[in-house]
């Protein structure tokens, strides 16, 4: 059995309750609360309570366009590390260091990752936690 959520004042969520919806109605739940960026779970607490219940804004086309372009160069990277690391197997000759190349990739994926993440306006916590005490201080 998993550990249960808790919510930013420390209060363990114990509570659950089973309620039944058509599949229509469940289809509409899941479709509005993957548009507010809300677990179902969190989705529903927040309408069940009276509780704001906002979806984002789409992000602007220009970081939509530079995520695309970031997910690219990141292929782009990678097909270059793939080949590298197959001539070094085959034991081709190469004018490069691995290692380091591996490390910069290792680093430039990340920093991709976190750029998308952030031209995405995404939010990267985890738990709903920040919503809640968002929604309590209103």
């Amino acid at each position: 059995m998993g550990a249960k959520a808790k919510r930013q004042d420390g209060a363990v969520r114990g509570v659950s309750w089973s309620v039944r919806f058509t599949p229509d109605e469940c289809d509409l739940v899941r479709e509005k609360a993957y548009k507010a960026h809300a677990s179902i779970s969190e989705y529903i607490r927040r309408v069940a309570l009276g509780r704001k219940v906002v979806s984002p804004p789409p992000p602007p086309a220009v970081n939509i366009q530079t995520y695309k372009e970031l997910a690219r160069i990141g292929t782009n990277f990678n097909y270059l590390v793939t080949a590298v690391n197959r001539a070094v197997n085959m034991g081709q000759g190469v004018n490069v260091d691995v290692e380091a190349l591996e490390k910069l990739v290792q680093q430039m994926t990340g920093t991709i990752k976190e750029v998308q993440l952030q031209l995405l306006s995404v939010s990267t916590s985890t738990g709903g936690e920040e919503s809640d005490r968002e929604a309590d201080n209103q």
